[in-house]
């Protein structure tokens, strides 16, 4: 499936959460979809990039910018951080710079262990569109625990046993400020 044909179904079928998608496909296309919804309507936008394409919790659009109530500090944090990294890193993006970002905690990277307050790292994954695979970790990301996953081969059913490590943000206060639409405020995390 090329990215226009998950991008027509997207547009046609029924959604009912604000959420932000990413889609890729095996010719080196990609988007990321922005969807919001208000009873039976909804709305969706895209955003495309010619290096790499950065999602979190929040919209980025500027159309979407008017339904972007819901924007938390900590949400901006993590999107410039990936945003600042990777562009450093401009034409040598790896599968493991992709991992250290997620393995590395909040603000030097993204992973959060703060289960407790409702911002707990559930699974990381990276996803390879030439291999038709996806490299996932469950709960905080940490080198020794990525599993590679085919989508070529039949996938079994397991449990897997995650320990959880319960830390809080440092400044609980501003790490959960809700920002005006569109506000990429930061402040610096001590950790």
């Amino acid at each position: 499936m090329r990215c226009e044909d998950a991008i027509y179904l997207l547009k046609n079928m029924p959604i009912r959460s604000n959420v932000n998608l990413l889609i890729a496909d095996t010719y080196g296309n990609a988007t990321i979809a922005e969807t919001v919804c208000f009873g039976d309507d909804r709305k969706i936008s895209f955003r495309n990039s010619e290096d790499f394409l950065v999602a979190t919790n929040h919209y980025e659009s500027n159309e979407m910018l008017p339904y972007d109530n819901n924007r938390r500090r900590h949400s901006v944090i993590r999107y410039n951080t990936i945003k600042d990294y990777f562009s450093k890193k401009k034409g040598s993006i790896s599968v493991e710079s992709i991992k250290t970002i997620l393995e590395e905690k909040v603000p030097k990277g993204v992973c959060c262990p703060f289960y407790e307050d409702g911002l707990g790292t559930l699974h990381s994954m990276v996803f390879d569109t030439t291999e038709i695979s996806v490299q996932v970790c469950f709960g905080a990301a940490s080198p020794q625990k990525w599993e590679t996953i085919s989508f070529n081969s039949p996938c079994e059913n397991s449990k897997i046993q995650v320990p959880i490590n319960n830390e809080f943000p440092l400044n609980p206060k501003t790490f959960w400020e809700h920002l005006n639409p569109g506000s990429m405020e930061q402040y610096r995390l001590h950790r």
